[in-house]
């Protein structure tokens, strides 16, 4: 307090420690609330986008691309920050990006980071990963860090991570204020499921070791959902369909009734169920 007469100035000091303690905090309750965005992010606007969240994940995504500690990237201005992450997201930055999460003294705290963040961040950063390069060994040490985030959400039993891989992939096909119905939430998963297993497939190792690593980590991510697969040949084309969908009983009635209208399809054009797995597709 002043009285009056008096003047002077303020001075706000961000103590990293603290800053550090604040986010981890954010990210923990996100954890517990199931990624669900909490009320210290405030309401969404009229088109379901909560702007406070978004500069979050914002600042989440430059402080994993740039290697900052969270504190280094919320003394970034904004216009900065939405500079870096756009431009870190790039295509062109997927090497270095995979070479920072693969280095050696950077996994202790690359894995606490990958385990932690909320969906919307790990989708950004496998789009990235998946992005094709003219080198070899470019492509080679980004398939490195897919298998090395999914192997982390793997080693977590208790299913969150789970769920982050499931919604992370549903995010990586768009928004979720454009995928509120449950059948194009499962239609986004299959789609950037098969976007991550064709990647490993075209471009990891000769003696397919890649594959049997993804394939390991991706029975236990996806157990929740199940895959089928139709083949329909005629003397001009032969095409095949996938079809996914969520199977937990936890689900309200309205969207069993949308699975079930999916089982019937299953049923009567001969779809065969299939694994999470690079040689099933």
């Amino acid at each position: 307090m002043a009285g009056p007469g008096c003047s002077g100035k303020v001075a706000i000091e961000l103590n990293p420690e603290n800053a550090d303690r604040f986010i981890n905090c954010c990210l923990a309750v996100l954890k517990e609330s199931g990624f669900r965005r909490i009320a210290l992010f405030g309401e969404s606007d009229s088109n379901g986008v909560n702007e406070d969240f978004v500069a979050f994940n914002n600042v989440l995504t430059v402080a994993i691309t740039l290697g900052l500690t969270f504190a280094e990237a919320m003394l970034l201005p904004d216009k900065a920050v939405r500079y870096y992450k756009q431009e870190t997201l790039k295509g062109e930055y997927a090497p270095f990006l995979a070479q920072r999460i693969t280095e050696e003294e950077n996994k202790v705290n690359m894995q606490t980071w990958i385990t932690s963040i909320p969906p919307e961040t790990l989708s950004s950063l496998l789009n990235c990963l998946i992005s094709v390069q003219y080198k070899i060994a470019e492509n080679t040490i980004q398939i490195n860090a897919i298998l090395q985030i999914l192997q982390w959400l793997t080693n977590n039993t208790s299913g969150v991570n789970q769920n982050q891989f499931e919604r992370a992939l549903v995010l990586m096909n768009g928004d979720i204020e454009t995928q509120q119905a449950p059948s194009t939430q499962w239609e986004s998963f299959k789609v950037s499921w098969r976007k991550l297993a064709l990647f490993i497939k075209k471009y990891g190792d000769n003696k397919k070791e890649d594959e049997y690593e993804f394939n390991k980590n991706c029975a236990e991510l996806c157990k929740n959902m199940t895959l089928y697969k139709v083949i329909t040949s005629n003397p001009a084309f032969t095409m095949t369909d996938y079809i996914c969908f969520y199977n937990g009983d936890d689900l309200d009635a309205h969207t069993k009734e949308i699975r079930d209208q999916l089982k019937d399809k299953l049923r009567t054009q001969q779809y065969t169920s299939i694994e999470w797995k690079t040689d099933a597709i």
